[in-house]
């Protein structure tokens, strides 16, 4: 709803309809996403990672088939949600027998779980909405040319900030029940984590600031090569994210 009200102050009616329409997508995916914790806490993490193979391969046979059909812009905005109702059933039907589908409301037990999700979900809130906002700043504030660039840097790095919540999301039962039981192990596995996505995350760093130009001209054509520079630099934070996630875990597997 707040997405729609801010769009509507400086879009076109398509761009508001678009927005809701990603907005209701978007939703499934969420609860879809809570019904997998599920799989996560039983560490089924392989039918987790064919889950999101799964969406991403629904969502880019999708596009190509709105790309033949030759569909409005609204089309593409709204391909999340037949996407999002199949995940859902699925996810559903996985963990039907391990918990409950239907929500309900328990004030007494959401009063005390609240009070300790909320910073930690309003901090998660602000690190997805920072790249958004930059996405938003620039479309009204610049250019249409500039606007592209960014917005081709922006989706790389979007698509690559999965990867290391997804390799730290996986150890995150780990650490729980560590923080719970063995604080040496704790210690011990966030260590090992640690030095994962260190290597992994300035691997990544090196990767985009050297394959940019190259990165850019297969995706987007040389046109978008001059985008280079903003690549790198996102790259950069790419690649802090792999670290600063690993302990962002450990201090929400010990509530802090």
């Amino acid at each position: 709803a707040i997405a729609v009200a801010l769009a509507s102050l400086g879009y076109s009616s398509v761009i508001v309809i678009g927005v809701l329409l990603a907005g209701i997508g978007l939703m499934l995916q969420t609860i879809a996403d809570n019904l997998s914790l599920q799989l996560l806490v039983t560490l089924r993490l392989g039918t987790i990672a064919v889950l999101e193979v799964l969406r991403q391969a629904l969502m880019v046979l999708g596009m190509l088939l709105l790309v033949l059909a030759d569909a409005h812009l609204l089309a593409f905005l709204s391909l999340s949600i037949p996407v999002g109702v199949v995940l859902l059933i699925i996810t559903a039907q996985l963990v039907r027998r391990q918990r409950s589908l239907h929500p309900r409301f328990s004030w007494q037990r959401w009063r005390p779980m609240l009070r300790r999700i909320l910073p930690y979900s309003a901090a998660a809130a602000a690190s997805v909405l920072y790249y958004r906002v930059a996405v938003l700043m620039v479309s009204l504030l610049s250019n249409s040319r500039q606007q592209g660039l960014f917005g081709v840097s922006f989706r790389i790095i979007d698509v690559l900030t999965l990867v290391p919540s997804l390799l730290a999301g996986t150890a995150l039962p780990i650490f729980s029940r560590a923080a719970s039981e063995d604080h040496e192990r704790l210690v011990y596995g966030l260590g090992k984590v640690f030095e994962v996505g260190l290597i992994v995350g300035a691997g990544a760093a090196l990767t985009i600031g050297i394959g940019a130009p190259f990165i850019l001209r297969v995706l987007g054509g040389a046109q978008y090569v001059p985008a280079a520079s903003v690549l790198t630099i996102q790259g950069i934070g790419l690649g802090a994210t792999f670290v600063g996630i690993v302990w962002a875990n450990g201090l929400l597997s010990l509530a802090l």
